[in-house]
């Protein structure tokens, strides 16, 4: 295949390919004689930070009213963004520790796997929550530390800031 002036994805994706499926690369099938930088996946922590621990799976669901993606649909309508002198309800601990177990926790303690997918499961996101509004958390930025299923600090906001 030469390469192309354009569409330069295609080109790299032909290449980089498995044998098995026309390409030009031998990926052993018993990912046991992969490279070690294939399967190390790398975690970022912040070590200074003060971290706080989740709820686990199980303890979350069983704080958390399910109800069924009809029911919130059904449920659902447009908010009135110009009265500002309502008050929102804070989203609860629980509910919190639910969200991200449910989006982008792991889908077993033990396993690598997560709620979301990953080409070649390398799982290289990261995640950042602006917490606003939630009871028993104090208002900041933090990042979501998968291994202790913990959410880190990394800056305190003044929420009166925000809006």
């Amino acid at each position: 295949m030469n390469r192309p002036d354009e569409n330069m994805g295609q080109y790299f994706h032909e290449l980089s390919k498995d044998i098995s499926q026309g390409g030009r690369v031998k990926i052993p099938a018993d990912s046991t004689l992969w490279p070690k930088s294939w399967r190390k996946i790398e975690y970022k922590t912040y070590a200074n930070s003060t971290k706080i621990k989740l709820l686990g799976k199980d303890e979350s669901k069983a704080a958390v009213k399910i109800i069924s993606l009809t029911d919130v649909l059904e449920k659902r309508k447009s908010g009135d963004f110009e009265n500002k002198d309502k008050s929102i309800e804070p989203i609860s601990f629980s509910q919190l520790s639910f969200i991200i177990n449910n989006s982008v926790g792991l889908i077993k303690v033990n396993e690598n796997r997560r709620m979301y997918p990953s080409g070649g499961a390398r799982y290289s996101l990261e995640f950042y929550f602006l917490v606003q509004n939630c009871s028993d958390l104090k208002p900041g930025f933090y990042h979501y530390n998968l291994l202790e299923n913990s959410l880190e600090l990394l800056e305190a906001i003044n929420p009166e800031k925000c809006s």
